[in-house]
């Protein structure tokens, strides 16, 4: 036996010996002080829990305390001992086996608990202080019994409150929904008491197919706006409409004209994925191209002569003027326009989205004028061309729209402004209901829409309702009225949502009259837009200019797009400001590091900086030339004074088309390759 635990048995050995001769005094006091020794034996954490883990094990193996103990277990007279033995495992630890043992019988696992006591039988009735384990066990199944029995009385308890609950709810599905809503507090917490009840209620039904409607409307406008996009890589389309493409090249008469090159893809490729979208939808599709490749009509759909047209994107460039084949159209054509854009002119990949379709014919019997955006063929954006698929009556027709909805249901969500895109597709239905609605969810500002809305309802044409929404914008920003953003977006979108160009253009709109508040004259800066009147200069994206009070000659422009890159141009934008010359109120951005104005300014216009920049450019060039003997400039070399010559070249080559003849035929003398 080890020091230790010599030491430790000659302690408990002294201890049993008092205990089994047990008097008045000194015994007691022997008790005592054997217990301090064993419990607080030195200071130190680490020698303390050496200690104890010692006594565990000794107390773990009884018959290592030598024949004292066992004395006193043959004798019956174990108290003493179980007393002491229960006061140290309370300043240590219990084995773990007797704390899964008292666990078990917690858990009313009393199997379980008779196995684990059964293994460790000697050592759990030391801890059996003054109860046995049988007894102990008895206490555990009589509170057992007891929790079953309030478990019964609480259950039936609250079967009768369900019942009583079941039955309220039922008679609360009769009552309107405002009652509905005073007693359950919110939609969210009136849908989930039903739900979970399984109780009907023709309210919560109502809300959710309001709530599925509005995921259909919204699940189905994306499905159009993927189906009118195509990704493609040149020469990427079917046998004949290719064979159509290579006779345009070869009948270009400069074949070096990248530009040109790129047109011809473009507007092939857009005629053939209208083609295309037409097909899917089994309309009928003549293509004039097959046997004329100068036909004055490009296609025949669903007995409809078509004219489509493309505007031309390249990298960050968009030009907003749409091209064609044959550059005009017939009288009684209809366009349908396309957005093209490729990454640069030497791409071969490029994108193609169907913006919609332009036919004067739908406006005829519209009452409501167009007061800006007047119906013009050369003059056209994004907003003019409107659905393919109510043009061509392929639209799908919601299930939802032929369910009754309660007025009630209605008039809460309407006042709340939600679930506004179903609700207002059903109230379209019947133009009052529109104007009932409208009336309701838009503040008094654009209660003017309200006409609009109701004409175009009547007539079935909501589907030009975002040409018309442009020009009510445009008239409410030159009058300097008051527009309401979120109005516009959560509600009139909610008619007739614009598609994604169209949503683009109207915001683009907002954001000029946004900065309403913050244009100041140009030539006195603290004129504000209350005393300056607005003009209007027509155009695919039109010109705002606010006029001077003092002298109406000068004018500050705020919003327009740029001759160069055809991106639109807003004040206070970042990298936006108003031309530093002092007779020019024009807006300025930079384009490949060079500051562009209106075209006609005389600093920052095609004749200013521009001419500046192009001659300083050229004449590096030309001495890039003499030292190499070739035109052949890397794209990014620079000159000893830093000017980025190879940079200036390449943009000379993506923007062929804007160069004069001029400088086409200097740039050729100098030997340049336009290919890129």
């Amino acid at each position: 036996m080890r020091k230790e635990e010599k030491s430790l048995y000659d302690h408990l050995n002294m201890l049993v010996k008092d205990i089994m001769f047990l008097g008045e005094g000194n015994g007691i006091d022997a008790y005592k002080t054997c217990l301090s020794i064993l419990i607080n034996p030195c200071k130190g954490m680490n020698q303390r829990c050496q200690f104890r883990r010692k006594i565990k094990i000794l107390l773990e193996k009884p018959a290592l305390l030598g024949n004292p103990i066992n004395k006193i277990i043959k004798s019956g007279d174990k108290g003493r001992y179980q007393e002491f033995a229960g006061l140290l495992y309370d300043k240590i630890e219990y084995p773990g086996s007797y704390i899964e043992m008292t666990k078990l019988l917690k858990r009313y696992e009393f199997e379980k608990a008779d196995h684990a006591y059964n293994k460790n039988k000697d050592l759990f009735d030391l801890f059996m202080i003054n109860k046995s384990y049988g007894e102990l066990k008895d206490d555990y199944i009589s509170k057992q019994k007891e929790e079953i029995k309030e478990g019964i009385r609480k259950k039936k308890k609250n079967e009768i409150a369900h019942e009583k609950l079941l039955t309220k709810l039922k008679e609360l599905a009769k009552e309107s929904l405002d009652i509905q809503l005073m007693e359950a507090g919110s939609i969210e917490e009136l849908v989930n008491l039903y739900v979970d009840n399984h109780i009907d209620n023709d309210k919560v039904k109502q809300i959710f197919s309001l709530k599925n409607a509005e995921e259909a409307i919204i699940q189905y406008r994306e499905v159009t706006e993927i189906e009118c996009t195509y990704h493609l890589d040149e020469g990427e389309l079917p046998e004949k409409k290719n064979k159509q493409y290579k006779n345009r090249l070869r009948n270009e008469t400069n074949h070096d004209d990248i530009w040109n090159r790129k047109n011809i893809w473009f507007y092939t490729a857009a005629e053939w994925i209208v083609e295309d979208w037409a097909l899917k939808h089994k309309l009928n599709v003549i293509d004039y191209n097959k046997t004329n490749l100068h036909s004055p009509q490009d296609y025949n759909i669903d007995r409809k002569d078509v004219a489509i047209k493309t505007t031309i994107g390249i990298g960050h460039r968009e030009l907003p003027t749409y091209c064609s084949a044959d550059g005009n159209h017939e009288s009684g054509e209809i366009i349908i326009g396309v957005r093209s854009h490729s990454r640069s002119l030497g791409a071969k990949e490029s994108m193609h989205y169907i913006q919609g379709v332009l036919d004067e014919s739908l406006y005829e019997d519209i009452k409501q004028p167009l007061n800006y955006f007047i119906i013009d063929k050369d003059v056209i954006n994004p907003c003019y061309l409107h659905s393919l698929n109510a043009y061509f009556n392929v639209n799908k027709e919601f299930e939802f729209s032929g369910r009754k909805y309660s007025d009630d249901v209605i008039q809460y969500f309407l006042g709340e402004r939600e679930l506004l895109k179903p609700l207002l597709y059903i109230a379209s239905k019947q133009p009052d209901n529109l104007h009932n609605a409208l009336s309701k969810t838009l503040p008094a500002c654009h209660h003017d829409f309200i006409p609009i809305a109701k004409e175009l309802s009547s007539a079935q044409k909501l589907q030009l309702l975002p040409h018309f929404l442009a020009d009510y914008i445009i008239t409410k920003i030159i009058n300097k009225e008051r527009i309401e953003r979120d109005a516009i977006e959560n509600v009139i979108y909610s008619i007739y949502t614009p598609s994604h160009d169209q949503c683009i253009y109207i915001e683009n709109l907002l954001t000029a009259y946004a900065a309403l508040s913050k244009v100041r004259c140009k030539f006195h800066p603290d004129e504000t837009i209350e005393s300056m009147d607005i003009e209007y200069y027509k155009g695919s994206i039109p010109t705002l200019r606010a006029r001077c009070s003092h002298d109406p000659k000068l004018r500050t422009t705020f919003f327009t797009y740029s001759w160069r890159t055809g991106e639109t141009i807003i004040y206070g934008d970042e990298g936006i400001e108003i031309c530093d010359s002092k007779d020019c109120g024009c807006l300025t951005h930079l384009h490949d590091d060079e500051k562009i104005g209106r075209k006609t300014c005389r600093k920052y216009g095609e004749n200013g900086t521009h001419r500046f920049h192009w001659e300083t450019g050229y004449k590096y060039l030309q001495g890039f030339v003499q030292q190499h003997k070739h035109a052949n400039v890397p794209q990014a070399y620079k000159t000893d004074d830093g000017f980025n010559l190879g940079k200036w070249l390449y943009n000379q080559k993506i923007n062929r088309e804007e160069l004069s003849n001029d400088e086409i035929l200097f740039l050729d003398e100098q030997g340049v390759d336009w290919k890129i």
